[in-house]
C-alpha cells in the first residue's frame, strides 16, 4: 500500500471509479446523512517520500523482511477489516497490480481510482 484513501461508507450504494479521471469523480451525487470514516495509510519514509525517483517501491521490501514474528502484518489486516473501500492513485494503483493477481492485498474491496 502506497498511498490509499480507505473509506467506511456503511450501507450504500456505491459507484467504482477504475479508470475515470478526476474530473469525473467530482460529478458523483452528494451523499448525505451518511457517516463516513476517512483514513489514510501510507508507507512513507521519514523524509516523505512514498516512492523512489523511478516510482519504485523496492526500499519497502527491506522493512517487511526485517519486521519480527510478534510485529506480524503491523496491523494491515485489521485496518482493512475495518474499511469498505479504498481511493487511490492511477500510479500506486498500476504498482499494486504489477506485483501480480495473488499479490492483490485489498480482497474483494471496492477500489476507485482517482
Amino acid at each position: 500500500c502506497i498511498a490509499l484513501l480507505c473509506l467506511s461508507l456503511g450501507s450504500i450504494t456505491r459507484r467504482q471509479l477504475v479508470g475515470y479521471s478526476s474530473a469525473a469523480v467530482s460529478y458523483l451525487p452528494i451523499m448525505e446523512n451518511v457517516k463516513t470514516k476517512a483514513s489514510v495509510y501510507i508507507a512513507t519514509t521519514v523524509d516523505g517520500y512514498i516512492a523512489d525517483s523511478d516510482g519504485s517501491v523496492e526500499f519497502l521490501n527491506q522493512y517487511q523482511s526485517s519486521a519480527s514474528e510478534a510485529d506480524g502484518d503491523m496491523g494491515f489486516a485489521d485496518f482493512l477489516n475495518s474499511i469498505d473501500l479504498l481511493i487511490m492513485g492511477r500510479k500506486t494503483f498500476d504498482q499494486v497490480i504489477s506485483f501480480g493477481d495473488d499479490l492483490w492485498p485489498y480482497g474483494d474491496r471496492q477500489v476507485w481510482i482517482w
